[in-house]
């Protein structure tokens, strides 16, 4: 993407690409006063600047008028985008709807960066590359218990860092969850959503059945987040990717000690899956890995 402005010399304007390379940019570093134009919208910058821009949008990236006379084109640099720092987004894959059932009172969203408006169950309506950006209440909110992020009909990712949900402001910093099913069934039955490689799960300090039932039911859903605790939470992970059927990788579990029912029916009719890393050597918790890998073609 190309913007000729000037006569003299070229700006290159750093920013990185999201990592399919079919996902867009996002925009990570504006100089002082330059304005970016996506698709005719102009976008408020700042230094920080981290709006992912979808492929194929036409971007214009426009310097202060003092200097206009000086610059002849902008480039956008290629890199990796800081998953962790961006709120927890769906982006739409198809036309369609995005829907939240029984969501939290004081649950915001934007579409496309815009302003943050008080999640309904009304359908969010989307095109192909519109993101649906979630956030809590500050952090008056402590557990999605009920809520589902399911039910719409566009086909979706899902990245970025789910704190966004529980600290508003601070959920780049966030690793503790410290109320019992803090995301139970947040996705519970979406079968529209079909990747969630670049979900962030940051915390390390986990609750009581935090991710209880998290994708259950989600029979195109083939990438699965990371899980980076060590220390692992009764039901923290109970049922979180049963009869998931098209998942085809799952994550590396690095918990030595496990909890009571912590991976129970974790996997449990996965029948795409491949592989599981476990990395556990103390398996003496009641019921912790009782069925867990039931269905699936590597525990056959």
């Amino acid at each position: 993407m190309l913007a000729i402005v000037g006569m003299a010399m070229a700006q290159e304007i750093n920013s990185t690409q999201m990592d399919n390379g079919s996902l867009g940019y996002i925009v990570s570093s504006i100089p002082e006063g330059w304005i970016v134009v996506a698709d005719g919208d102009t976008l408020t910058v700042t230094n920080s600047m981290t709006t992912p821009i979808a492929a194929g949008v036409a971007v214009v990236l426009i310097p202060p008028e003092n200097l206009r006379h000086r610059i002849k084109s902008v480039t956008l640099i290629e890199g990796d985008p800081d998953y962790l720092s961006i709120p927890l987004t769906m982006e739409a894959l198809s036309v369609g709807t995005i829907v939240v059932a029984n969501p939290q009172s004081g649950m915001q969203y934007t579409l496309n960066g815009g302003v943050k408006t008080a999640v309904t169950a009304d359908a969010i309506n989307v095109s192909v590359g519109d993101r649906v950006t979630f956030y809590g209440d500050d952090t008056n909110i402590t557990n999605y218990n009920g809520t589902r992020i399911a039910g719409g009909t566009a086909d979706c990712r899902v990245y970025g860092n789910i704190m966004s949900l529980i600290d508003e402001e601070n959920f780049a910093t966030a690793v503790t969850l410290s109320d019992q099913y803090t995301f139970r069934g947040l996705f519970n039955q979406n079968t529209h959503l079909t990747d969630a490689g670049n979900l962030i799960l940051p915390a390390t300090t986990l609750a009581n059945s935090c991710y209880y039932e998290m994708f259950r039911g989600c029979t195109n859903l083939a990438t699965s987040p990371a899980l980076p605790a060590t220390m692992l939470a009764n039901d923290c992970y109970n049922r979180m990717f049963i009869s998931c059927t098209s998942l085809t990788t799952a994550p590396v579990l690095p918990a030595t000690t496990l909890a009571v029912y912590c991976y129970y029916h974790m996997f449990n009719g996965c029948s795409s899956l491949s592989s599981v890393t476990c990395l556990a050597t103390d398996f003496s918790a009641s019921n912790c890995i009782n069925g867990w890998l039931d269905g699936i073609a590597v525990g056959d």
